[in-house]
């Protein structure tokens, strides 16, 4: 202890003490960065993926006959265990509101996801 109060009460090495003190500071700060995190570039990475997947979803869906324009929307699980798997698949065509063409929906989702069907909703676009 007396070795701290020498160093505190010496004048001349208080500049010192407080440069050594920030310099402390920042470094705990830039510990717990996000920068530091690189998590943040397989998050984007996997926005990509899965921007690329509804859009692709979305062209393969408008070719079935009787569907029309097509909008997608995926959910991804969020528990530990599952992360990152779709949970369920929103569908809004034009040709929703036709039975058939909602079943060929329904399959097609099915079958490209490997989504359950009751997972899966496919809604008539409005006009």
């Amino acid at each position: 202890m007396k070795i701290i109060e020498k160093i505190l009460s010496d004048k001349k090495r208080k500049p010192l003490i407080y440069i050594l003190l920030a310099v402390g500071i920042l470094m705990l700060v830039c510990a717990n960065s996000p920068m530091r995190d690189f998590s943040y570039r397989t998050d984007t990475k996997k926005m990509q993926v899965d921007f690329t997947l509804k859009e692709e979803m979305q062209n393969i869906l408008s070719q079935i006959d009787g569907v029309g324009e097509v909008s997608v929307m995926l959910s991804y699980e969020s528990d530990a265990e599952k992360k990152g798997s779709i949970c369920s698949v929103l569908v809004v065509a034009d040709g929703g509101k036709n039975a058939c063409v909602k079943e060929k929906i329904l399959r097609a989702v099915k079958a490209a996801l490997g989504v359950e069907t009751h997972k899966i909703e496919v809604l008539e676009r409005k006009d």
